[in-house]
C-alpha cells in the first residue's frame, strides 16, 4: 500500500509510530503534526516554554514548511520546463515570500 493510500495525501515527511492515539495507520504526515508528536514524547521539552520563544519556534517551523513547499516547484521550473516556458520570476517569488 502506498503512503498516499495510507494517509490520504503524499507528504515529503512522514513518521510511522506506535501509540494508541495515532491514526489507525500509525502514520503521521505533515511536519507540524510530527513535531507535536515528538514534543509529546519528550514531555514538552522540544518547544520553548516561554510564550514568545514558543511562537518564534512555530513561526520558524512555518517558514521551513514554506521552503519545503516551494522547493519542488522551483526544481521543476529549472530542470524540466523548456527554457521558453520558464516562469522564473514566479518561482523566485515563492522563495522570497518564505523568508523570515
Amino acid at each position: 500500500m502506498t503512503l498516499a493510500a495510507l494517509v490520504g495525501a503524499q507528504q515529503a515527511f512522514s513518521l510511522q509510530a506506535d501509540g494508541g492515539q495515532l491514526p489507525r495507520t500509525g502514520i503521521l504526515a505533515e511536519s507540524r503534526v510530527i513535531c507535536e508528536y515528538l514534543n509529546d514524547l519528550a514531555d514538552g521539552k522540544l518547544f520553548p516554554k516561554s510564550q514568545a520563544q514558543h511562537w518564534r519556534a512555530l513561526g520558524d517551523q512555518g517558514t521551513a514548511d514554506g521552503i519545503l513547499a516551494a522547493t519542488p516547484l522551483s526544481r521543476y521550473e529549472l530542470a524540466v520546463r523548456p527554457p521558453e516556458k520558464l516562469w522564473l520570476p514566479g518561482s523566485m517569488a515563492s522563495w522570497t515570500r518564505s523568508k523570515p
